[in-house]
Parts: C-alpha cells; sequence; structure tokens
C-alpha cells in the first residue's frame, strides 16, 4: 500500500505492506495524510513539493538481519551521531572527496538504541535522497522507531533544498504566532512550553520537539507542525507565523536579553537539522539564518523553571512583536 503524506506543504510517500501491523503504529501521521497521489502537486502560498519515497522493505530471505549488520560492523563509518534515545551511523557508498555535495550522495545507515544494540534498522538513502529503502526488524517498537526516524532524516534532507528545515524545539502558539524555545537537551524546553501553557492565557503546543520552519513566497516566516515530537504526543497539522526565538539556559534568577549578529547566529546554527559536510544543506541553513536574524527577535533567557519565567519571556516577546 502507498500512502501519501503532506507535512510544512511539502508532500512525501510511505510503501508498506497492507498487513503489515506496524500501520497500527503510525497514528503520529494521520494528521498528515492525504488521500490521493500527489507526486505533481503545487498550491499558491507556500508552492508543495513530491520530496520521497520510503519503501519498507519485510522479506529478509536474501540477507537476515544479524548478516546485515554483521558485514557493517567491517566497515568504516563516514559519520556517526549520538543523541540520549538513539545512535545514527552513515556509511558513504562513494569516495567523500569525489561526492557530489552539492545536491546529496547515496547513503547507507543504522540506527540503534543504545541500550538495545539488537533492534536495529537499516536505511538505504539513494537518488540525492529521493528513493529509500528501510529494512527495520525487532518488535513492532523497534520497526517503528527505524521508520520514524527514517522518514524524519529524509525529510530533513530532501525539505532542506527545498527552503524547508527542521529544528530543535518545543513551539507554542498564541493567536497566528507561534514562539519557539531552543536549548540542548536536558535545558527545560518542554518544561518553559508547560510554563505558558498553565500561566498565559489562549496557549497550545504546536511542537514539542522538531518542528518545521519555512519561508512562504512572500518572505513570511512560517513554523509547521510535523509527526515528530519527541516523546510528548502532539501532531497538529497546524502552522502560525514565527513570533519570535527564545534560547533558555538554566539559571538561580530570571533575566532575558536580546541576542544579534553572531551570538544569535551561534545559538541558532545548531538547532537545524541537516547533514553539514553537505554543501547545499549548510548554504541552505545560513540563508534561513540570515533571514532569520533580519526578521525576527532572538533572545537568550536564563532562568528558573517557574510562573515568573514564562511571563517574562512572553512579555518580552509580546512588546517586541512587530519590531
Amino acid at each position: 500500500m502507498f500512502f501519501y503524506y503532506k507535512v510544512a506543504n511539502l508532500y512525501f510517500g510511505l510503501d508498506i505492506e497492507e498487513n503489515d501491523p506496524l500501520l497500527n503504529r503510525l497514528s503520529n501521521f494521520e494528521p498528515f495524510k492525504v488521500a490521493e497521489d500527489v507526486t505533481d502537486r503545487g498550491e499558491e502560498r507556500f508552492g508543495s513539493l513530491y520530496l520521497f519515497s520510503l519503501k519498507l522493505v519485510n522479506d529478509i530471505s536474501l540477507n537476515p538481519a544479524s548478516q546485515i549488520f554483521e558485514e557493517y560492523k567491517l566497515k568504516e563509518p563516514f559519520s556517526v551521531f549520538k543523541e540520549i534515545d538513539k545512535t545514527i551511523v552513515f556509511y558513504s557508498l562513494s569516495n567523500y572527496k569525489e561526492s557530489n555535495h552539492s545536491s546529496g550522495n547515496d547513503y547507507d545507515i543504522l540506527f540503534s538504541v543504545p541500550i538495545k544494540q539488537k533492534n536495529l534498522g537499516l536505511l538505504k538513502m539513494r537518488n540525492s535522497y529521493k528513493k529509500g529503502y528501510l529494512y527495520a526488524y525487532g518488535p513492532e517498537s523497534a520497526r517503528h522507531f527505524s521508520l520514524n526516524n527514517s522518514l524524519m532524516l529524509m525529510y530533513a534532507c530532501c525539505g532542506c533544498s527545498k527552503g524547508v528545515l527542521l529544528q530543535h524545539a518545543s513551539v507554542i502558539k498564541k493567536g497566528e504566532n507561534g514562539y519557539l524555545f531552543l536549548g540542548e537537551s536536558g535545558t527545560g524546553k518542554s518544561t518553559h512550553s508547560r510554563l505558558w501553557l498553565s500561566h498565559i492565557p489562549d496557549t497550545e503546543l504546536l511542537n514539542d520537539d522538531n518542528p518545521a520552519i519555512r519561508i512562504d513566497n512572500n518572505g513570511d516566516i512560517f513554523v509547521f507542525g510535523t509527526p515528530w515530537s519527541g516523546k510528548t504526543h502532539c501532531y497538529k497539522n497546524d502552522f502560525a507565523k514565527v513570533g519570535g526565538f527564545v534560547h533558555l539556559k538554566q539559571a538561580p534568577y530570571n533575566k532575558i536579553d536580546r541576542l544579534s549578529g553572531v551570538m544569535a547566529y551561534a545559538k541558532l546554527i545548531p538547532t537545524f537539522s541537516n547533514l553539514k559536510w553537505e554543501s547545499y544543506m549548510a548554504d541552505e541553513v545560513h540563508r534561513l539564518i540570515s533571514v532569520l536574524l533580519d526578521k525576527c527577535n532572538i533572545f537568550e533567557l536564563e532562568c528558573l523553571p517557574d510562573k515568573e519565567a514564562a511571563e517574562l519571556s512572553y512579555m518580552t516577546l509580546k512588546n517586541n512583536d512587530g519590531e
């Protein structure tokens, strides 16, 4: 069966067997599902494009899981990303110096959970990230982990070339505006969002981990909900105009300062998902951040996890809205 999804007005497809029990675990994608074939569509406001397709491969008769992963232990990794909840290992299929970094390269990618190394998935990313083949093994929770991360990775890689970037942030929507809270894992982004929900009237959570940022044809900057929201079940097919960014830093007091120039750039750049060695991705991230620096308010909030911190950030953003 082939399913189509639309995230931030960009489309992608999933090819999965009709009787695969994994279909029961895709609730985070349901709000973004579209019924018809969308491989060639356009929309006036943002422009809509078909990004990629991913096929979930269940036939392992030619190469059992154990053999596949044993083979990769003998290969030299191209790059390794280690996060709290996962490890992602890239294997390049071409020589780095000979690679075409202006459009994307072919990779084999292994996903694993650090405490459960046997729960692995193998993603073969081809044709400048437009075609993917996923070999996902283990219990349904492990297969969902591999599928979810594969779709997110392919979306990040393909979306970047279309001016859409995934950002590691928690987003609160109030009215027509979206406010993004940034910071390293564990600094309190989700906590600060919950404080807004508790103490700032008429607010809602748009996304708690990986919203999408894009610029429309008029040059306005928007933040979109996505199927990827970390541990928080918040999968909203909705968007808001970016009202500002707040980089959080834990402190025994509450203080907020405006950031600009190099300081603002330094806080923004590590929050965007991309393959930093691919030149076109690096260029697109730099282009978007340049627009953000010119059009958006960016602050750093040194704070406690309390009501006063939420009120301080809200009032600062509100008072600087429209600048």
